[in-house]
């Protein structure tokens, strides 16, 4: 009785040791296939990126524009009606690539900074109906054409102003000029400055000469609506006023003073 219970045991001890040493084979198989699979995953992703970033960059840029027309919106809401409603609401917009950088004042285009002068109309074609037309690499840079840039400048600034073209650093980020290719590299997401204009008043000084008083707004990101859910305009940071030449529909900008040094107007347009 006691033999038969012993070999028993041996039997049931033998076999534990045959499923044990069956399980080490099986999860090397199920590494080994999982190592198998991982380059195809791999592949897979890879293949998906060089799409992802820019898409994404595209998207953030058009986001970002959304963002801005909507704010301009905002801030009007509360202000007095100007007969000319629609025409001041297209100057806050060729403004904003401008007052953004917060720019120092300047009696003519050839005295004010190179620099401002390159990176306002680099922005001012990133926010126009033109960039949906200029490509973006793996890394989210759009490549903008030194020639519509030119353009730009002039529809910005006058016929007189001369672009420097060069590398440049702005808000972190680095704008890089290619001079082979005679176009920039500049990053995709764009750029949110540090003010939003808001026109309180224009004055026409001279024929075609026009003083527009404007209102430099943070930047905070809204303000469509203050605490109470109300409707509201805020108030801006500080003043400025922007000198504009109409050029048959439209304005370029011939000089920025400080709010004081204004001439007095002749006449209300």
């Amino acid at each position: 009785m006691e033999q038969n219970e012993n070999e028993k045991v041996i039997e049931e001890t033998t076999e534990t040791v045959e499923t044990s040493a069956s399980k080490p084979s099986e999860s090397v198989t199920e590494e080994t296939a999982a190592a198998e699979s991982a380059p195809a995953a791999a592949v897979r992703r890879k293949r998906k990126r060089p799409y992802a970033e820019p898409i994404g960059a595209a998207y953030l840029l058009l986001l970002l524009i959304g963002i801005v027309a909507v704010i301009l919106a905002g801030i009007r809401v509360g202000k007095s009606v100007f007969s000319n409603e629609k025409e001041i609401e297209k100057l806050e917009l060729k403004l904003y690539p401008v007052l953004m950088y917060d720019p120092v004042p300047f009696e003519t285009v050839s005295d004010a900074d190179p620099v401002f002068l390159l990176q306002s109309s680099i922005t001012s074609v990133m926010y126009s109906d033109k960039r949906e037309s200029y490509p973006i690499d793996n890394n989210g840079m759009m490549t903008i054409p030194v020639t519509d840039i030119n353009v730009e400048a002039v529809a910005l600034f006058g016929p007189d102003v001369v672009l420097t073209h060069r590398n440049f650093d702005s808000f972190e980020m680095t704008f890089r000029y290619d001079y082979s290719n005679q176009c920039y590299r500049v990053p995709a997401s764009s750029i949110y400055g540090y003010y939003i204009p808001q026109i309180e008043s224009m004055k026409k000084v001279d024929k075609g000469v026009y003083e527009l008083r404007v209102g430099y707004v943070a930047n905070t990101g809204s303000y469509s609506f203050d605490a109470m859910g109300k409707r509201f305009s805020p108030t801006p940071d500080k003043y400025m006023t922007y000198v504009v030449v109409k050029n048959k529909k439209d304005y370029y900008i011939s000089a920025i003073r400080d709010a004081e040094t204004a001439e007095n107007p002749t006449e209300t347009h």
